[in-house]
């Protein structure tokens, strides 16, 4: 049941997440993580003790190497897959902006322009200006596809958390009477 819980507020303390914006604030960052992290003593503790249940006391460091090592090996996949992930939600992203940042688009014009002017009243000539306002168009674009593609990220860790939830119910519970692990 703990196990449950904890990959359920997980998954819900992710939600927030998928509204991350650029002038987001650490503070609210750091909020926001902490309270993902209260959930997960409720994964970690119960299946820390799982793994040892009717293992002989000489098979500990046995236990211990091949659960150090599915961890390992788990959290190196996941970082993978969420780097693959990331950056072809990135390009996506991108591609989407820039069907709308062209010299054909009205919207855009205008802003480039506004920009260019705001660049030319700080003392630089019309060619600089130009150039400045398109490498800030494309900083600005850069960063909101990046941000774009977290937010998808998050939605998609929270989606497969929750989906986690049902999963210790499977789990083979230990037998009445069977040697439980020891606190030592």
């Amino acid at each position: 049941m703990l196990i449950s819980i904890g990959f359920l507020g997980t998954a819900y303390s992710l939600y927030p997440l998928t509204i991350i914006n650029l002038q987001i604030d650490f503070h609210t960052v750091a909020l926001l993580r902490v309270q993902q992290v209260l959930f997960m003593p409720l994964i970690f503790i119960p299946i820390s003790t799982l793994n040892y249940v009717g293992v002989p006391r000489e098979k500990n460091n046995q236990v211990s190497g091949l659960s150090n090592f599915a961890r390992n090996l788990g959290g190196s996949i996941r970082t993978s897959l969420l780097t693959v992930f990331l950056a072809r939600q990135n390009q996506v992203h991108q591609v989407n902006f820039a069907a709308h940042t062209s010299h054909g688009d009205p919207n855009f014009e205008q802003w480039l322009n506004g920009l260019k002017g705001v660049f030319q009243s700080q003392g630089y000539d019309a060619v600089t200006a130009t150039q400045k306002a398109l490498a800030l168009a494309y900083q600005t674009v850069q960063a909101q596809a990046n941000t774009l593609s977290f937010e998808s990220s998050f939605w998609i860790m929270a989606i497969i958390i929750a989906c986690l939830a049902p999963l210790p119910f499977v789990m083979r519970r230990p037998k009445p009477g069977e040697r439980q692990p020891s606190l030592h």
